[in-house]
């Protein structure tokens, strides 16, 4: 039997209330104006324990690339279930803030309903940053085929994938790709032309949430970069040596790395993180992403531009397209009981620390 992950959004956010209600948690819910795949209610949620004028805030946040949410669900309602967040003090605050793109959890896709990567839509000025524009242009044709989906044209990805690569470079061509491009609206990666409604209704919450805790640890929980299995934490290179020694004291059986083109990285713009933490240029808050490792990048690769274009692509059959979205789950959630369990406890080991902080 598998670990407990939920098989979709909506049994995700039951799983999820129903935990944070039965720890004693506030919880409020922010509804999107975009509907499920049968026209059901979609709704950001937040689970808040403890203190209203806390000292101390921990987040935990799943679910800003859509498909990737189920770990981070599964994490968050099974501690909650186990009673982590119970505060330490009197100013302990403990915020789970679920699904921050329940577009793109409940339609099975990464990005939200306007084909945005909400992780490149944070930025204000993103879509002025051009840097990689001319190079993702370049590529445009390979990342976003103009021709009708076929599995003839999926199985040729891995020669044309090896030919961008000598022609190239692996390091280069993966900032290209995963850096945020603001030119093509139906391509991958694309940062929106402005701020999403789900970006909103973060931004318009954080200040009530964090409720100007004077510390604030932030982890952010992603699936598929890096080792099968492996959990890695990132962290932006503007932290201090002394913030990336504490972190990693805080997590000692975890890897701590800079958010670097090292280990597989890549340097994005219009972040999440990077928003969070220009509201406190002191470093005060502290963000954190907490990354498990699927499958290597190529493959992620595939399944995203193959989902992708289906998408986009009016003719393609209904088996086709759910086949694709399928496929893209499980390079983001694999169905293996040995990934789900190991995964699972070592979130939660995480998060037992993250809250002992």
């Amino acid at each position: 039997m598998h670990a407990p992950i939920p098989e979709d959004y909506f049994q995700a956010r039951h799983q999820f209330r129903l935990a944070a209600h039965e720890h004693g948690a506030e919880i409020r819910s922010y509804p999107v104006q975009v509907r499920g795949p049968n026209n059901e209610e979609l709704t950001i949620d937040a689970a808040i324990i403890g203190s209203a004028t806390p000292d101390n805030t921990l987040i935990v946040s799943s679910g800003l690339h859509g498909v990737e949410g189920f770990l981070g669900s599964a994490l968050q309602a099974q501690a909650l279930t186990r009673r982590m967040f119970k505060p330490r003090s009197a100013t302990d605050r403990t915020v789970l803030i679920h699904a921050l793109n329940p577009y793109g959890f409940a339609h099975l896709r990464r990005v939200n309903e306007d084909n945005v990567d909400l992780n490149r839509n944070y930025g204000s000025d993103s879509a002025t940053d051009n840097n990689c524009e001319f190079q993702y242009e370049k590529l445009n044709a390979f990342l976003n085929p103009g021709n009708p989906p076929s599995r003839i044209r999926n199985t040729l990805f891995p020669i044309e994938a090896y030919r961008m690569i000598r022609r190239y470079g692996l390091p280069m061509l993966k900032q290209v790709i995963a850096e945020g491009q603001f030119q093509f609206p139906n391509g991958l990666f694309f940062g929106g032309t402005a701020l999403c409604q789900a970006t909103r209704i973060v931004q318009s919450h954080l200040a009530d949430w964090v409720a100007g805790a004077g510390h604030v640890l932030h982890l952010d929980i992603h699936t598929g970069l890096g080792k099968h299995g492996e959990l890695k934490l990132l962290l932006d290179n503007r932290y201090t040596t002394v913030v990336h020694k504490g972190l990693k004291t805080l997590f000692p059986a975890v890897t701590v790395d800079r958010h670097d083109s090292s280990g597989g990285a890549y340097q994005a713009k219009g972040t999440f993180a990077q928003w969070c933490e220009k509201q406190r240029e002191d470093q005060s808050y502290i963000f954190v992403c907490a990354e498990f490792g699927t499958y290597n990048s190529l493959r992620i690769l595939q399944a995203l531009r193959n989902e992708n274009h289906i998408h986009h692509w009016g003719t393609a059959s209904a088996s086709m397209l759910y086949r694709a979205k399928r496929h893209l789950r499980d390079c983001f959630c694999p169905n293996s009981e040995r990934w789900r369990s190991h995964t699972v406890a070592t979130g939660l080991s995480l998060l037992d620390c993250a809250s002992s902080a």
